[in-house]
């Protein structure tokens, strides 16, 4: 099982020692790789390594900052332990990110039929898929990236827990949940969203359990659900 995390706040300065903090009590849930993606206004900075969380480390830039961000632990399911597919994934066009716990076993026919449409894939993973299906759902008309994942997830068969950025709505991170554990944090300056609760420790006051089919958007200043 791999692990994920999610924090938005309203003093950037901490999100990224949040997220790594979070991401380090992770760390028995991925070996494999470890990534970490900041939204600064409608920029990503994107660090991701195979390997153990120490390798991440070791290769970032001490000056991020951003108000939110999201990042994650990998066991390879599908494609090995590279770089390339450790998380998170980009869309096609750069302007979707995503990290992801679970496993789609549909992904193959979802990616030729995006393959036919014009979009490109850089891993092996079955993780790809979901960025560049809200891509498309948000060229399609999408009036929302809450919107957007809503409208994709009836395409997915198979578990997961997923964490979603985008460039067109920044400052925002939209989370999404089948039958794996996704934990909402808060406290009185940031939301925290992990896979397990022990990502949360330290970070939130209260925590929340997500159910399932449950879509969550949350920025600095509220949570709000979907079904």
């Amino acid at each position: 099982m791999c692990g994920i995390i999610g924090v938005i706040s309203r003093n950037e300065q901490s999100v990224v020692s949040d997220i790594l903090g979070g991401l380090g009590c992770l760390s028995s849930r991925g070996y494999d790789g470890a990534g970490i993606v900041v939204q600064q206004g409608a920029s990503f900075h994107l660090h991701k390594r195979e390997g153990k969380l120490v390798n991440l480390l070791n290769s970032l830039d001490e000056n991020i900052t951003g108000v939110c961000g999201i990042a994650h632990n990998r066991w390879a399911t599908h494609g090995g332990a590279t770089d390339t597919n450790a998380h998170p994934h980009m869309s096609s066009d750069d302007s979707v990110v995503v990290v992801h716990n679970g496993i789609l076993e549909n992904y193959l026919s979802l990616k030729a039929a995006l393959l036919r449409n014009g979009f490109h894939f850089q891993s092996d993973t079955d993780t790809e898929v979901i960025p560049n299906l809200i891509q498309q759902a948000l060229e399609d008309g999408a009036k929302s990236l809450v919107k957007a994942v809503m409208d994709i997830i009836p395409l997915l068969e198979g578990e997961y827990a997923f964490l979603v950025m985008s460039k067109k709505y920044p400052e925002e991170i939209v989370a999404a949940t089948y039958e794996r554990p996704l934990i909402l944090g808060v406290s009185k300056d940031k939301y925290v969203v992990g896979s397990s609760e022990i990502a949360l420790v330290g970070l939130s006051d209260k925590v929340v359990e997500l159910g399932d089919n449950e879509v969550v958007s949350i920025n600095a200043n509220s949570v709000s659900c979907y079904k």
